[in-house]
Formats: structure tokens, C-alpha cells, sequence
């Protein structure tokens, strides 16, 4: 009998009755219970199911624990039950018609000959099958065979030689290993968000974290099209971090535009640690009058990638909101996604992580940006300059990505030599991490406002200094 009521969780490869009911309602289409759940137990339709005794509160409780491998294996046929449901008319109509075409066709050539002698025309069968003109013969012929003489063969023997190529050598890797999805990949016009699983110390989401913010970011998306969020059902090494999100979400058979990763620890200080890796990002250009548009006009940018902690208890249904946001920001939704901003930007009143607060501001000021809201933008993204603190390094790329788009707002409102300041500091930055592809779109502003202010001499340095960056690996 088990006396701690935590120990009925502590295993790695079983669930509880209400955690298996959540997966299957999750991944299917059935609607499961608790209760449901330890009925098929007592039935034995879920093998390997066990019970444990737990003393809670002075009174025995018997629990149901369900393997892992169980739950799955149960997924996998529900869904197969699904496919074969829809596909079900199909052999349905097979049946019923197959042997109804067979009938009239057999009917045409019997009634068909008929009706074509009594018209009067040749026979039918001769013209669609004409007999041969002459009967081929055969001659069989009968030729010596040559004989064989047994003569030696030379004797091979087999040794193993180890060859670069055909030599398998097992190296441990800092990456993770494919291992199969339960979701399609995300199609090409299609916006897909995997959340991967957000764990304790332990491992464990014992809190059903992932879970819940899984199903407020599907119940506030659910009305949009070509939008989708799955969950990955596996957590991410922290000391992997983003290069593991961003292979995971780069694999074909996930093509994901979005990770969401992190872990968070359980009270007294209940924090949740939040990775956006941005796998497909999208880039608007501003209006420019450059005569010469073989590099593109200026760009609004967002970062690759950002973290920040949130209140476990109290933010979990504004990050819900903010990752709303950020998807239909990713699929070119800005306008639907101004509302999301919105309300996560009514959580910045009470008392939030500093990160949290910036990432917020950036990511509204660039969306009105896109609006072409150049002045709410600018006023959002400089409320996230002031955020910036010391946890958020300013060499990090959030920051040198904030100074090109203010400096991107401040040309588009006619303020060029603000728009120079602010490109300058970018630049500056993104050349210290040595960022080519940042270095060569900030450049590129800096030439649009060039050629607005009439320095055609300061342009061409800085056309030629941008070819030269995108023509290097």
C-alpha cells in the first residue's frame, strides 16, 4: 500500500485513468471519462492496466494505472475504426454497382449481335475480333548440345576488410532521434504550431501544462483556416534547446512553421519557462521609390527565436492568447491577430516577467506595422525598447531585429534620420554576432533611406556591401 499520494504518478511508462481519458479524448474523436477509462479496465480491453492502493486522507483508494504503450495502441485502432467508417460507402457502392455494370455489359454483347443482323450489317464478332490470316507452325529442330568439362575452379575465400564506406560506426549524437508523429505534416499554405511537451525537473508534466495550452490555443483557433496546433508527445532537452526545435520542426514529415518548447517548476514559485523557435518566418517590405529594385525595398522583420517565464498559475491563458497571436501572425493574418495581441497586452498591467512584457510589445508594434499603422507600431515597439532587460542581452537577435523595424517605422513616417539612427545601431549589433542575412536586410534599409535623402554615393557603398553579403554562404 502506497502512503504518499504523489508516488501513483511517479512511473514513467503509465498514466492515470484521468490523464489516459484526456490523451484518448485528445487524439480521437471520442469523447472518453475517467469512469470510461477503468470500465474498459475491468473489461480487460486495455492490457497490462494494473491498480495500485494509495491511503489518502486516512481512506484506501484504489487507482487503475494504464501503460503508455496501451493508451497508444488503443489510439492507433480508434483511428483505423474512423478511416474505415468513411471508406465504408465506398465498398458499400462497390457491391452494390460492380455487379450491375457486370450485367449490362454482358446484356449489350448478347442482345448487340442480334440487333446487328437484323440491320443487316456484317457479323459483329469477326470485326472486333478478326481471326488470323494464316496458322503459324512450328518445327522442332534438334541441335547437339556441347559438352562440359569439369574443370577447376579457384578457390575464393572471404575476409572482412573494414571500408570507410561499408563500415558502420555508432556515434552518439546531441540530437534527438526521428521517431513517428500522430499528425500530417503541415502543408505548404498551412501554418502548423507543435507544442512539444513542457515537463517538471522530473520530466513529468504533472500538471497537464501542455495539455491546456494545447486546447486554448485550438479552441481560439479554431475558426480559421489553413491553421493548425498539434502536440509534439515529447519534451525537448533544454541543453538541445533551439537547434533540437528547429531540425524537429524542419523534418518532412512534420514541416512545422512554429516549436513551442520549455519546461516550468511546481510551487512555491510556479514559473513557466516559454521557447518560440520560428522555423518559417514571414518578412513584409515596406513601400519604397528605389529606382533599382534588384535587393527589395526595406523589411519588417521578427526574431528566429525568443524565450520568457510566465506565472504558471495566473498567465497561462494570456500565453495561450500571445501564441494565438503569433500564429495568425505567422500565416499573414495580422488583422485577426490584433485582438490576441490585445488581450495579452491587458495582462501587462498586473505584475509580469520583464521578457513577457517585451516580447508582447515587439510583436503588436510590428503587427501594426504590417497593418501599415506605422505610428501605433512605433509607439508599441518603443514602449519594447524601454522593456529591455538584463536577462535579454541587447547582442540578442530580439533586440537587433526591434531597432531595424523602429528605424523601418520611422522612414515610413518620413523621419529619416531617426530611421539612419536606429539602422546604424542594428547594424552595428547584427555585424558583432557576425548575422550575414541580418546584416545584408538592414543594409538594405539603410539604402532605401539613402536613395530618399538624394545620397546616391552612400547607396551604391551600401548595394555593394549587401550583394556581397547575400552572395556569401
Amino acid at each position: 500500500m502506497i502512503d504518499n499520494p504523489s508516488a501513483a504518478t511517479q512511473h514513467d511508462d503509465d498514466l492515470s485513468a484521468e490523464y489516459a481519458a484526456r490523451r484518448m479524448s485528445a487524439a480521437t474523436s471520442r469523447s472518453m471519462t475517467p469512469g470510461a477509462v477503468i470500465h474498459m479496465c475491468e473489461q480487460g480491453q486495455l492490457p497490462g492496466a494494473f491498480t495500485e492502493q494509495l491511503l489518502i486522507e486516512d481512506h484506501e483508494q484504489i487507482v487503475w494505472r494504464i501503460p503508455v504503450a496501451t493508451v497508444e495502441a488503443w489510439i492507433q485502432k480508434e483511428r483505423a475504426k474512423t478511416a474505415s467508417k468513411k471508406n465504408s460507402w465506398w465498398r458499400d457502392w462497390e457491391r452494390t454497382h460492380i455487379g450491375i455494370i457486370i450485367g449490362i455489359l454482358v446484356a449489350v454483347f448478347t442482345i448487340l449481335p442480334g440487333i446487328w443482323a437484323v440491320l443487316g450489317f456484317p457479323p459483329l464478332v469477326p470485326l472486333l475480333w478478326p481471326a488470323p490470316t494464316s496458322t503459324p507452325t512450328f518445327t522442332a529442330t534438334v541441335t547437339p548440345t556441347p559438352t562440359l568439362t569439369a574443370t577447376p575452379t579457384p578457390t575464393w575465400t572471404a575476409t572482412s576488410t573494414p571500408t570507410p564506406s561499408s563500415t558502420a560506426t555508432a556515434t552518439p549524437s546531441a540530437m534527438p532521434t526521428a521517431t513517428p508523429t500522430l499528425f500530417a505534416a503541415g502543408g505548404i499554405t498551412e501554418t502548423l504550431v507543435v507544442v512539444a511537451d513542457f515537463t517538471e525537473p522530473d520530466g513529468k508534466d504533472q500538471r497537464d501544462v501542455t495539455f491546456d495550452l494545447v486546447k486554448e490555443m485550438r479552441k481560439t483557433l479554431a475558426k480559421y483556416q489553413n491553421v493548425r496546433v498539434e502536440q509534439l508527445g515529447r519534451s525537448i532537452d533544454r541543453k538541445q534547446g533551439s537547434a533540437a526545435a528547429m531540425q524537429i520542426g524542419k523534418r518532412p514529415d512534420i514541416h512545422a512553421s512554429i516549436v513551442i518548447w520549455g519546461f516550468y517548476v511546481s510551487p512555491p514559485d510556479p514559473e513557466l519557462t516559454v521557447h518560440f523557435d520560428i522555423v518559417v518566418t514571414q518578412t513584409t517590405y515596406l513601400k519604397s521609390n528605389l529606382v533599382d529594385q534588384s535587393l527589395g525595398p526595406a523589411q519588417i522583420q521578427q526574431p528566429t527565436m525568443f524565450e520568457f517565464k510566465a506565472n504558471l498559475g495566473q498567465q497561462l491563458g494570456d500565453l495561450a492568447a500571445f501564441a494565438a497571436g503569433l500564429t495568425l501572425f505567422n500565416a499573414g493574418q495580422h488583422k485577426e491577430a490584433e485582438p490576441l495581441f490585445t488581450i495579452a497586452g491587458d495582462a501587462l498591467k498586473g505584475p509580469v516577467n520583464t521578457d513577457f512584457v517585451q516580447v508582447v510589445h515587439f510583436y503588436s508594434g510590428t503587427n501594426y506595422s504590417h497593418l501599415g499603422r506605422f505610428r501605433e507600431g512605433q509607439t508599441a515597439l518603443a514602449a519594447a525598447l524601454s522593456d529591455q532587460s538584463s536577462s535579454n542581452p541587447k547582442s540578442d537577435n530580439l533586440y537587433s531585429t526591434l531597432l531595424n523595424n523602429i528605424g523601418g517605422t520611422y522612414s515610413a513616417l518620413g523621419d529619416k534620420q531617426k530611421a539612419l539612427n536606429y539602422y546604424n545601431q542594428a547594424l552595428l549589433l547584427r555585424r558583432q554576432a557576425a548575422d550575414k542575412v541580418g546584416e545584408a536586410i538592414t543594409l538594405n534599409g539603410l539604402g532605401s533611406v539613402y536613395d530618399d535623402l538624394g545620397a546616391f554615393r552612400l547607396l551604391t557603398d551600401v548595394k555593394f556591401y549587401s550583394v556581397r553579403l547575400t552572395l556569401v554562404p
